[in-house]
């Protein structure tokens, strides 16, 4: 079996490369970088391969959770205050998201899985992990225990045939997990614009 590429090595995708242009724009437009470094730093997105190459682009333009293409992340451990992983980042084998006495949010809705299937290790002490998946892929709830806690049920949507796997294994005491996937938006009925 092959080694998984380092995320920075990875393919970048036109999303990708918007992303990055979009953070220009908004550091041009605030004086960060003025017309001939935003023309230069554009163009370097435009033919940026991978996304460490976009990810050196914008790296002094803001800080790493507003960054639009993230590939250096560690476990999400929320201890005493909330703690978020969400929008562009890659998901590697496996990740780690702990909860103690807090909230640790955990948002695959966006992110590129880096394989099939991932697991993802949740521990929550009096606290909640909450885990958001895209709709279509396959959760698994396939391990771990609880004392005075609950592990959540996976989305009820059905899969992709060809769907990627996310496996939870939870550990709870006075906590609970939380597996969801993102809200549709609600249809208004019966209202005129």
């Amino acid at each position: 079996m092959s080694q998984p590429l380092p995320p920075r090595d990875l393919r970048a995708s036109d999303a990708d490369r918007e992303g990055v242009r979009e953070l220009l724009d908004a550091a041009a437009a605030d004086g960060r970088l003025d017309l001939d470094e935003h023309a230069a730093r554009s163009e370097r997105a435009a033919r940026a391969r991978t996304l460490g190459e976009l990810a050196a682009i914008t790296a002094d333009l803001a800080p790493e959770n507003a960054q639009p293409v993230r590939i250096a992340h560690g476990p999400v451990i929320a201890l005493g205050r909330p703690q978020e992983r969400d929008g562009r980042w890659v998901v590697g084998e496996r990740e780690l998201a702990v909860a103690a006495f807090s909230n640790a949010r955990l948002d695959l809705t966006d992110a590129l899985l880096q394989e099939r299937r991932v697991v993802v290790t949740a521990a929550a002490l009096a606290g909640t992990v909450h885990i958001t998946v895209p709709d279509g892929v396959e959760v698994r709830l396939t391990g771990g225990w609880s004392f005075l806690g609950s592990r959540g049920r996976p989305p009820r949507r059905p899969p992709r045939p060809d769907a990627p796997v996310v496996e939870i294994v939870g550990y709870t005491v006075l906590g609970s997990i939380r597996v969801h996937t993102p809200k549709r938006p609600r249809r208004r009925f019966g209202r005129r614009g």
